[in-house]
């Protein structure tokens, strides 16, 4: 199975988030991608969205499917599970649950993780010089 390059001429939008991988640490995603072929799509995950937003429910996504994904759920086991929501700082206290997180929410936790990385790495540059 091969990835198709990234066309931007097929969007009218797109944000393309670097987060610092080496070329290793990227082939590993697409490999930790690839074991994920054939999940179904989790549309109980998206309805507990849904009902969470309407009835202002708070707490575990109880319709979330181990067997199925979305989205959000599949770029956040392969970030983890390829090492790399560690490398950005995510945060390890025991509550925190990344496959519960909606598109949005991953996508706000990796813009401010990745952006803490970039600080980090920009202040210990100028500490050395």
């Amino acid at each position: 199975m091969s990835v198709d390059a990234f066309d931007p001429t097929e969007y009218n939008y797109y944000e393309i988030m670097d987060l610092g991988l080496t070329k290793e640490q990227r082939d590993r995603v697409v490999g930790s991608s690839l074991t994920q072929l054939g999940k179904r799509y989790d549309y109980g995950q998206i309805l507990w969205y849904v009902f969470k937003d309407i009835f202002h429910l708070k707490g575990k996504n109880r319709f979330n499917n181990p067997n199925n994904l979305i989205c959000s759920e599949l770029a956040y086991i392969v970030l983890e599970e390829t090492g790399v929501m560690k490398m950005l700082g995510e945060p390890r206290d025991g509550t925190f649950r990344g496959i519960d997180l909606t598109p949005n929410e991953l996508y706000d936790l990796l813009k401010y993780l990745s952006s803490n990385r970039k600080a980090k790495k920009s202040r210990d540059e100028k500490s050395i010089s």
